[in-house]
């Protein structure tokens, strides 16, 4: 047996990947974005899991964030356990530095608005830590979570309120990640995606041309068997 003092930074979290059905990323507007695309604004990809179940939270094209990103790994588990309400959610954080805010909404296309249960919160910083602007991305059933997780950050993060620094140390990260945890606990509400049962899902040109060729093949092959089998009528 095992004996927990109950303190996040003692916590070790695991992670596993699981799949689901998802026809709002089958729509084409989201566009398309190029490798050049994802080099020119640093896009982050989803980080694997690895072999150990773990996977990190923060993802950044520059300063790094260990206490606030163990600690938002801790939040993951805690949240969806009996203690945080059952939210059934995955908070990612994206930093991009010295980026426009265009950025974000090519890392909203390029995850295609994200999965069901995530929040992804997306953070533009100077080379000084200074943020510059923030942009949320969730399928969350409540809106109010997105205003007050904006407002948390533009107005107070932004500046020397509630104790923090004006710029995103890891200190104030870790800080915002505590308030952000009793936040998404009392709001978020994880969407039902059967409401958009109604979208057609299409096979795209490639899949139909591989269809038809495998097709083509089977029954050419057919045909010759019949035709030439060693058997007789």
């Amino acid at each position: 047996m095992v004996w927990w003092d109950e303190k996040w930074n003692t916590s070790e979290p695991t992670v596993a990947t699981h799949t689901y059905e998802n026809r709002l990323q089958t729509q084409s507007n989201w566009g398309e974005i190029s490798d050049k695309d994802i080099i020119y604004y640093n896009l982050q990809r989803y980080p694997v899991v690895s072999a150990g179940w773990e996977s990190i939270t923060i993802l950044s094209n520059g300063p790094r964030y260990p206490k606030a990103d163990k600690y938002l790994r801790y939040l993951n588990g805690l949240l969806n356990t009996a203690g945080g309400g059952y939210k059934r959610i995955r908070i990612w954080v994206v930093v991009f530095n010295n980026q426009p805010q265009m950025a974000a909404e090519y890392q909203m296309r390029y995850w295609k608005g994200g999965n069901k249960n995530e929040l992804v919160l997306l953070f533009g910083t100077n080379p000084d830590k200074e943020i510059l602007w923030f942009d949320v991305m969730s399928w969350s059933e409540r809106d109010v979570l997105k205003i007050m997780i904006r407002d948390q950050v533009l107005l107070s993060m932004n500046s020397t309120n509630s104790g923090y620094s004006g710029k995103l140390t890891d200190e104030d990260m870790l800080k915002f990640a505590e308030w952000l945890g009793q936040a998404v606990k009392d709001n978020y509400i994880k969407p039902d995606f059967k409401k958009y049962d109604y979208i057609e899902v299409y096979p795209s040109n490639k899949a139909m041309f591989i269809s038809f060729l495998i097709i083509l093949i089977v029954n050419i092959g057919t045909g010759v068997f019949i035709i030439y089998n060693p058997w007789g009528d």
